[in-house]
């Protein structure tokens, strides 16, 4: 048993790692918050020419090292503690290899404590519930959703192996509740047992699997520097909290750093979207390092590496978790700058991704609403679900005290006893405001949405004031492109060549989406290649040094 932190963490540190995530989560899963962290920092420059344009300027930089102070030895390096590079540690040792993992935090979890369930297609649980849809089916369904952009091969591994990776969860102590669909999509998202952060418990089991297999886990250290000597990967250099350069001596580096959810410079570069109009869910720390590494290394980016999966109307400065959020993702009146409607209200649950793709064509959104309709859904309940944490027809109890913190502030959130008044308050233009919520109210009161044919259900007329105009901006939950990858999560240079050693999985790759997140279809997929692309990688590290 690992006790040392030279080493790594003892079970006790570990486990109580896990247990703080937990705490963290149950205050608002340390969302960041709205807009990004601008975490570009350095002084030399590396150049990324590849199918992704990633571009020679600051956003590749990694900052200068010093000399190591400690030096490891092992066969696997793992970068990230989160859940792709939990589930490649695990499998790996599991697989009779020698696998060190280094976590930036101080706990392993990442923003992976976010998640709620992940998908999979021919799982056990799936039979029991009677959903028959194959892999093949949903290859082909998420192919056409997005434009053929992903390499068919990789969707292939990764969809082939999703149920075999429930059961081995399963084998490993990871709990499932149920089975559902979220949305439109077809009943494959497996949640995870804990009713209000599932994706806590699930890292807490993961963690312990982890100390089960005496994976050696380094805290608090950074991978920043990926090392190839004669084309091959040779190691890697690491930044510990205390600023002491780490050299870990390995054949094969396994990179699963999260993503770039937190570096702005990163979003701004790859995606061309304005952060300060977006809102981060998940923990901080997610700046990019991995995609840096592997550019660094002679990786190409795969198609589309701006990719974010956007999930739509957040009210500022509040975060996932909290009931003004909630509120935000309910079918009530939505404006654009314009003052006009811009999409199908209900659309956050039809299709979470393509909300959030409506709202990044708008310069601003706003949400309107009125007192008795904040009253029905904290007294009466929610109209529609968000994720597991708000379930339709649950009351939003504080919702109302969360608006008028908002409205007190007085910088995001208004309150009139007309509607001039709001958009007075909010620069609309007045005229076009009034002219959007008379038409909408009809629309209300004949039951029939004749501009985008929201669900009579949600046509609820607003006769009588105070009036409430909350600005909102597009929340994510993560990036979605990244490094190029082969089906066995090898990292491919700009000629489409193997970097011998180089693996990635998770966040930090792509090729796996085209501009949206597929959730109306493979709901849980972006967890799911987490977990999945963690074992492919680690399965093909043992192969290669074999």
């Amino acid at each position: 048993m690992i006790e040392e932190r030279t080493e790594g963490v003892s079970r006790r540190t570990f486990l109580e790692g896990a247990s703080l995530a937990a705490v963290v989560a149950a205050t608002g899963m340390a969302l960041t918050g709205c807009g990004s962290t601008n975490t570009t920092t350095g002084s030399s420059t590396t150049e990324a020419g590849t199918e992704g344009s990633a571009s020679t300027d600051t956003v590749w930089t990694i900052e200068e090292l010093g000399e190591p102070t400690e030096t490891i030895s092992t066969q696997v390096c793992i970068v990230g503690g989160g859940g792709t590079g939990l589930a490649a540690g695990v499998q790996a040792k599991q697989l009779g290899l020698d696998a060190v993992v280094l976590e930036k935090k101080g706990n392993t979890g990442g923003s992976f404590i976010g998640t709620e369930g992940l998908f999979a297609v021919g799982s056990h649980w799936q039979i029991a519930a009677g959903e028959t849809v194959t892999a093949a089916e949903v290859i082909k369904e998420c192919m056409n959703y997005h434009h053929w952009v992903p390499n068919i091969e990789l969707y292939r591994a990764f969809f082939n192996k999703t149920a075999a990776t429930v059961d081995w969860l399963e084998s490993i102590g990871v709990e499932f509740d149920h089975v559902q669909a979220l949305g439109d999509s077809h009943i494959c998202w497996h949640i995870y047992k804990g009713s209000l952060h599932p994706g806590v418990e699930f890292m807490k089991s993961m963690a312990a699997a982890a100390v089960n297999v005496d994976l050696n886990i380094q805290p608090s250290t950074s991978g920043k520097k990926v090392l190839i000597e004669d084309g091959k990967v040779t190691g890697i250099l690491a930044v510990k909290d205390d600023g002491s350069i780490l050299k870990v001596e390995a054949p094969v580096v396994i990179i699963g750093c999260g993503g770039y959810a937190n570096n702005e410079d990163m979003i701004t570069s790859l995606s061309g979207v304005d952060a300060s109009l977006t809102c981060a869910a998940g923990m901080d720390g997610r700046d990019g390092d991995g995609i840096k590494m592997g550019v660094d290394a002679g990786a190409a980016l795969a198609p589309d590496p701006g990719t974010i999966m956007f999930y739509g109307p957040v009210a500022k400065t509040t975060n996932w978790g909290s009931m003004a959020t909630a509120c935000s993702q309910q079918p009530l009146l939505l404006v654009n700058q314009d003052a006009k409607r811009y999409v199908e209200e209900n659309m956050p649950l039809r299709n979470f991704a393509f909300a959030g793709i409506a709202e990044k064509m708008q310069e601003k959104v706003y949400q309107i609403f009125n007192e008795a309709l904040l009253e029905k859904l904290e007294n009466e309940g929610a109209l529609t679900s968000v994720g597991v944490y708000v379930i339709a027809g649950s009351p939003m109890t504080g919702l109302n005290d969360e608006i008028q913190a908002l409205v007190d502030k007085g910088e995001t959130a208004f309150k009139s006893d007309s509607i001039s008044g709001l958009a007075s308050a909010t620069g609309l233009d007045a005229a076009t405001l009034q002219e959007t919520f008379d038409t909408y109210n009809t629309y209300c009161m004949t039951g029939i949405d004749e501009d985008f044919g929201k669900p009579a259900d949600y046509l609820i007329a607003m006769e009588d004031g105070p009036f409430y105009a909350v600005e909102c901006v597009n929340g994510y939950y993560t990036t979605c492109g990244g490094l190029k990858v082969s089906p066995n999560t090898e990292v491919l240079d700009e000629n489409g060549e193997i970097i011998p050693g180089l693996y990635a999985g998770g966040c930090d790759t792509g090729g796996f989406y085209g501009d949206a997140y597929d959730v109306a279809i493979a709901a849980g997929s972006g967890a799911s290649w987490a977990i999945n692309s963690g074992r492919i990688a680690a399965a093909a590290a043992a192969d290669y040094l074999a």
